[in-house]
């Protein structure tokens, strides 16, 4: 125990004196066999299913000379399941120099590092794959500390120049952690589906200034190396993606009276921080009025950070360090809406999460549209309903370039493994928003849809949350029948259009809502029949066979029998076209038996098969 401890010490010091070089690092074994993706979010390898991180701690440096991020970082967790022997993390833009796993009775820890393995992704990153020593129970804890050193790879930080800053005296560096690149920070369980609460004690050479999306604790000057530690907590647990951090010239000004709760950071200067804090002299009126239309706001203070002109956003709603552009800065305060959005965000994405970045209209969409509710308060309908016009056509735009019909067009895009960013647009902002919308309209009035967010935000507060569930309203039966049997046909052909995006699940759910599988139109029966073929439903297989038999219309038999055929069924539609062709008119045999015929190997038939079949046609 003794040795490891002394060893973290000299890495860590290592790091603050500049002179671990990279190829000093011991490598981690590479594999090929890549980890199952996290089940709760497809932009993760973290094995979230079985192990999740409640609490972790990083003791780091901050290194301008080489820049790069050093130190340990502990994940306190617990097993999920009974039997955990392993667990995956995710980590990009680094070097692992050690995994160790502590006992939970001495407190002694073991090394694990010769036995980890690493497997690479372009889009993902890499997942760090550790057998643990132990074997775990469910419910019972564990503790990881894993050593690393970040490198020029990582996506999150951005190291500035001086002469890249706004007061070009000092060095700069900030983090863009969202969607997936905290890993790049430090190895964690880089999921929205994790939340976790953190402390984290971070040094750099003064005169730099730390400041982390957490609350601060008074700093430590160790003079004997010119370096200051900055102590921060965070006890509401955040998803990893809003880990922040910014090490540079900076300095604080708070902004209205005692009992205002807002700040602003930013380089020091009459030109900078005062004018910063001159243009957003209205943020906590902002936060009140949001605070008001919402539930109480849960964070303390707001704080926001005008980073240098590179930051590649208007704004990033880090808890407790808001990172802003200083484009929203233009002397007449039109651009500070930018403000209550990120406000707004401290109730839906920072309290209540999307589970996975194909949810990311569950923190944007309602973020949007709590924005513009306080906008209409502040400023009148007609400014919200500008902001909503100008939406419209950004979300239009975006969708033009991806294509229509793509997924990223959607208001639930599917990664399938693709990097969150490649879908970042608009349209889970305003196609999130307009869907808000839409039901409100369907409410009795605007309050009650008020009622309804709140209610959901108390409901949800501190969670990750997806669409999902395995029954609908207990009214839906009566909007379904409501519904007219056309729009059905429109939207089977819809799902069929897109069908190589559509699951099982996703299918079983929608029978059970709208029955398609026992519908009577035929024209249902038409798509969705090759739609459950072709995803492997097979509880609608039966009657599938039925709609092929009863009926003798081509229309409607082909294009079962073509999805037969496509997707490895062949033997079944032979089968089905033996039992029914002397029901169907010649020219339905003609048709069907080409189908069933075409193209097909030998091996997919024995002879006697052939032979009959030969008897029978021919």
């Amino acid at each position: 125990m003794k040795h490891i401890l002394i060893g973290s010490c000299i890495v860590v010091a290592a790091y603050c004196n500049g002179f671990l070089q990279q190829d000093d690092v011991p490598s981690i074994k590479q594999t090929t066999v890549a980890p199952p993706v996290c089940i709760n979010d497809l932009s993760s390898y973290a094995n979230c299913d079985a192990v999740t991180t409640y609490h972790f701690h990083l003791d780091a440096f901050v290194d301008f000379t080489q820049s790069a991020i050093g130190g340990n970082q502990t994940l306190n967790m617990t097993s999920l399941k009974d039997g955990l022997n392993q667990v995956v993390i995710d980590y990009q833009g680094m070097q692992i120099i050690s995994v160790l796993e502590q006992d939970q009775t001495t407190g002694a820890f073991t090394d694990l590092t010769s036995a980890c393995t690493h497997y690479d992704d372009a889009n993902l990153g890499s997942a760090l794959i550790i057998p643990l020593k132990n074997t775990y129970l469910k419910d019972s804890n564990l503790t990881l500390r894993l050593q690393y050193l970040t490198n020029l790879n990582g996506k999150a930080m951005s190291w500035l120049t001086e002469a890249q800053t706004a007061t070009k005296i000092m060095k700069y560096m900030f983090t863009q952690c969202e969607p997936i690149y905290c890993r790049s920070v430090a190895p964690f369980q880089d999921t929205p589906s994790i939340k976790s609460s953190y402390s984290a004690n971070i040094t750099a050479k003064n005169p730099y200034v730390v400041k982390l999306s957490g609350r601060e604790r008074e700093p430590t000057v160790n003079a004997n190396d010119n370096t200051t530690t900055y102590h921060f907590y965070q006890d509401i647990k955040i998803p990893s993606y809003l880990f922040a951090i910014a090490v540079g010239n900076l300095a604080v000004q708070h902004i209205g009276d005692q009992y205002s709760r807002s700040s602003v950071i930013s380089e020091p200067g009459v030109e900078f921080l005062e004018r910063y804090a001159n243009e957003l002299s209205e943020l906590d009126e902002l936060l009140n009025a949001t605070e008001a239309w919402m539930t109480p706001y849960i964070w303390g203070n707001y704080t926001i950070l005008i980073l240098p002109p590179s930051f590649p956003f208007g704004g990033m709603e880090n808890p407790l360090l808001t990172f802003a552009s200083p484009t929203i800065i233009v002397g007449d305060k039109s651009q500070v809406y930018v403000a209550t959005h990120e406000i707004a965000h401290s109730w839906t994405g920072n309290d209540v999460t999307c589970r996975d970045w194909s949810n990311l209209w569950l923190n944007e969409g309602f973020t949007v549209f709590e924005e513009r509710k306080v906008s209409a308060e502040r400023h009148g309908i007609d400014f919200a309903l500008r902001e909503a016009q100008l939406g419209n056509v950004s979300l239009w735009e975006d969708m033009r370039v991806f294509g229509l019909n793509t997924t990223y067009s959607a208001l639930y895009p599917v990664m399938n493994g693709a990097n969150p960013d490649d879908s970042f647009s608009n349209v889970p902002y305003e196609k999130g928003f307009q869907f808000l919308t839409y039901i409100e309209q369907q409410m009795k009035t605007p309050a009650d849809f008020r009622r309804f967010i709140q209610d959901y935000v108390l409901a949800h507060a501190q969670t990750s949350i997806t669409l999902g569930g395995d029954s609908s309203p207990p009214n839906f039966q009566d909007y379904i029948k409501a519904t007219d049997p056309q729009l059905k046909v429109i939207f089977l052909n819809r799902l069929l259009a897109r069908s190589t995006e559509v699951s099982v699940k996703v299918v079983a759910k929608i029978d059970a809502d709208l029955n398609c599988t026992g519908e009577p139109n035929p024209e249902i029966g038409q798509r969705w029949f090759p739609l459950t073929i072709q995803v492997g439903y097979g509880k609608a297989l039966a009657k599938a066979q039925y709609y092929v038999s009863y009926q003798g219309r081509l229309k409607y038999l082909q294009p079962v029998y073509r999805a037969l055929v496509d997707n490895g069924m062949r033997d079944t539609a032979y089968q089905w076209f033996l039992l029914n062709q002397n029901f169907y008119h010649p020219i339905a045999v003609d048709s069907i038996r080409a189908i069933v015929l075409q193209s097909h190997s030998p091996s997919q038939y024995t002879l006697e098969r052939i032979s009959y079949a030969m008897q029978r046609f021919w």
